[in-house]
């Protein structure tokens, strides 16, 4: 997949996850569908109102497991 990009090939291992964060209207969602069109790969959009917890551990374990299922998707 990066072998057209030789020179990313260097920077970035197979097996990377993204998130990113900022605030509205920072073009998250435009940027994110380019890299993936250009990568051929999924891009997967989170609500993180449905992850973030007011119990205290409870948005970290909601992330790692949001990660762990990523883990199967390329």
């Amino acid at each position: 997949m990066l072998s057209k990009h030789p020179d990313l090939n260097e920077k970035i291992k197979s097996g990377y996850r993204v998130l990113f964060h900022g605030p509205w209207g920072s073009e998250k969602s435009l940027k994110t569908t380019l890299i993936g069109t250009t990568f051929n790969l999924p891009v997967y959009r989170v609500d993180l109102s449905m992850v973030v917890s007011k119990w205290v551990g409870e948005t970290g374990k909601n992330l790692k497991q949001l990660f762990e299922i990523g883990k199967n998707k390329n």
